[in-house]
């Protein structure tokens, strides 16, 4: 048991002594060829190439030169935030030959930069909210270092209305916002609308209702027509008499038999005219009656008089 602890102990301390071991020679050899190759392309003008050569020799040997070039080549390419990061990690290792024969360089593109940016904090207390700025997301409640000038902060939250604000921030200065997302309203289903009703159809009974004015007024017409018919018929016969008078013969020599003839032929024309109207009348009135809707029957026993050869005669009629 000693034996096995002993072993785990001389492990753990090999692979301490391993971790803090300079890398290999043939790491850093690496590391400052893509150094070298890095610095020639941005005297080439190739900035985005020289960024990735920083970037490798970096991840094969990490030193405070290659963070310091990525800083520099960041700032050429107007990667502020980037380039800000970088610079401020270089200046931070005190005592690295190429950091401190430099310093006043990387001093000077750190301020370049700082200049360039500016700090920005939204706070926000709904659950689960998400932060964009300029579209690229970000995290809430912490200091950020975001390039200055119109900046859109876009907040949002399950359940909410998002949240947007546009803001100019200035050079080197610094915003705080409170974002507070408004909830959104709850969606109430709509009701159907609703369903006029149908109109009913009117009963028999309003249907013979609405019939009952043209037939009296068909009937009244005939009964004038009639009326006047004969009226004017029995003018025309007595006029016609008169003259038969005044003017025995066919021929009617006297003025006033002339004036007799001519007023019983206009006494018969208005005859004509005033039975075809009353025919018309009562024919109409006929119709409407035989073609009225059949109303109910109400039961019960109707009493009736009729006449017969013997005398007068009572009747009843039992309906249901």
């Amino acid at each position: 048991m000693k034996a096995l602890t002993l072993a785990c102990a001389l492990f753990l301390v090999a692979a301490r002594a391993v971790a803090e071991a300079p890398p290999p020679v043939d790491a850093a050899a690496r590391a400052e060829a893509l150094i070298e190759e890095g610095v020639a392309l941005r005297l080439a003008g190739r900035e985005s190439d020289a960024l990735e050569r920083f970037r490798q020799a970096n991840s094969v040997a990490p030193s405070p030169r290659a963070v310091g070039q990525m800083g520099l080549a960041a700032k050429s390419l107007r990667l502020f935030v980037e380039a800000e990061d970088h610079l401020k990690r270089a200046l931070a290792s005190d005592g690295d030959p190429w950091v401190e024969q430099n310093r006043g360089a990387l001093s000077l593109a750190l301020s370049i930069v700082a200049k360039q940016l500016a700090t920005l904090e939204v706070r926000c207390a709904t659950p689960g909210a998400s932060l964009q700025v300029n579209g690229e997301p970000l995290p809430l409640g912490k200091p950020l270092r975001v390039l200055a000038g119109s900046v859109r902060v876009e907040l949002s939250a399950p359940g909410h209305v998002p949240w947007r604000r546009d803001h100019v921030l200035t050079g080197g200065g610094r915003v705080e916002l409170d974002a507070e997302p408004v909830a959104q309203p709850r969606q109430e289903p709509l009701a159907a609308p609703p369903v006029a009703p149908r109109p009913t159809p009117p009963a028999a009974d309003e249907r013979a209702d609405a019939r009952t004015p043209l037939f009296w007024l068909s009937a009244g017409v005939g009964v004038v027509g009639v009326a006047a018919g004969s009226y004017f018929g029995l003018r025309a016969m007595s006029l016609a008499k008169d003259r038969d008078a005044v003017c025995p013969d066919a021929r009617c020599p006297t003025a006033r038999g002339v004036e007799l003839d001519q007023d019983a032929r206009r006494a018969a024309t208005w005859s004509s005219v005033g039975f075809g109207v009353g025919a018309a009348g009562l024919i109409g009135a006929g119709a409407l009656y035989l073609t009225r809707p059949a109303a109910p029957r109400a039961g019960g026993v109707k009493p009736g008089l009729g006449l017969a050869a013997d005398g007068a005669r009572a009747s009843a009629e039992l309906s249901f």
